[in-house]
């Protein structure tokens, strides 16, 4: 089942913005985690947290741009990946994407772009350009990773 959420938020000087996550929920079942006691509050929220989530978005302005926390339930350490989306259009064509992902069990965030027909995704020549604040973990089946996107990037 696929899961797409779209959430304006505005950043200073640059005006509103859609962020949209997409979700692919599996048939592998792990047990999940807590919701954020920040959401809500100092943070803005997405996820699936109803009793338990499998995945959550958080995000808060941080100086000259905003930080991010992707957290999501993995059934293994095999090749997958968490991203969310910024983008003028709901279809997600022309957007600015941050993923983060798990190769052989090594993690990396990286930034890519959706082509204007938004059917395809490259990474960008210097995937980390524009992101600080890195840090990715996969414990216990919970995949965590946490990046800055700067406001002029």
């Amino acid at each position: 089942m696929n899961i797409k959420l779209k959430i304006i938020h505005a950043i200073k000087g640059v005006g509103p913005i859609e962020v949209i996550m997409t979700a692919i929920k599996t048939t592998y079942a792990v047990l999940g985690f807590s919701k954020d006691s920040t959401c809500g509050g100092t943070h803005g929220c997405w996820g699936d947290c109803d009793g338990g989530c499998s995945f959550l978005l958080t995000w808060m302005s941080s100086g000259s741009g905003v930080s991010f926390k992707m957290k999501t339930s993995l059934s293994s350490n095999a090749d997958q990946w968490a991203g969310f989306g910024i983008s003028t259009s709901a279809s997600m064509q022309n957007a600015s994407v941050s993923s983060c992902l798990m190769t052989s069990g090594s993690l990396a965030p990286e930034n890519s772009y959706n082509a204007a027909s938004g059917n395809t995704n490259s990474v960008v020549s210097n995937p980390t350009d524009g992101l600080s604040g890195l840090s990715a973990d996969f414990t216990n089946s919970i995949m965590t990773c946490e990046l800055t996107r700067s406001n002029t990037n």
